[in-house]
């Protein structure tokens, strides 16, 4: 293939090992919803804070949402930070920060949310069904193409906070 038609290149994804264990889930407690990677406005954080905030003036204590990865910069992180304490929300969503033991991480989730508006490939779609984590995902780009063709994860329509709730 020519350089110049070079998009994506693709490594294969290989199985870690993950298996989910994970005690009874108590009821009465909030879902536990993770989001796996760099923290970013393509991958949809902004959306889940503004989820977050119209989920705790509905109905307090639904979800609790854990950022696991961090943005580009120190600078970045401090941002979403202080969106989230400034927004009161700092009891809703936890930054967790880069961690290297996802087993534990996806072990702690009831749900991974992938709310990516442009994903290529999306490992992390891949970790959540090696680990068997239920997924709720952006359908576009490719991993809105891999969810249709093996009938994997909810779909929730792009940017679209009503729906991603309601999903």
């Amino acid at each position: 293939v020519p350089p110049e038609k070079r998009s994506t290149v693709y490594y294969g994804y290989r199985p870690k090992g993950l298996r989910r264990e994970r005690a009874a889930r108590d009821p009465a407690a909030p879902m536990e919803v993770g989001l796996l990677g760099r923290i970013c406005p393509s991958k949809g954080h902004d959306l889940v804070i503004e989820a977050a905030r119209r989920l705790r003036d509905e109905s307090p204590a639904v979800c609790h949402f854990r950022f696991i990865g961090e943005a580009p910069t120190p600078e970045e992180t401090n941002a979403v930070r202080e969106t989230i304490r400034r927004d009161g929300l700092s009891d809703l969503v936890e930054l967790r920060g880069y961690r290297v033991d996802i087993a534990s991480e996806l072990a702690a989730m009831d749900l991974l949310l992938i709310p990516s508006v442009a994903e290529p490939f999306g490992r992390t779609l891949c970790e959540a069904a090696e680990a068997r984590v239920p997924v709720l995902l952006s359908d576009s780009g490719g991993l809105g193409e891999i969810s249709h063709a093996f009938e994997i994860g909810v779909r929730f329509e792009p940017g679209n906070v009503d729906d991603l709730i309601a999903r």
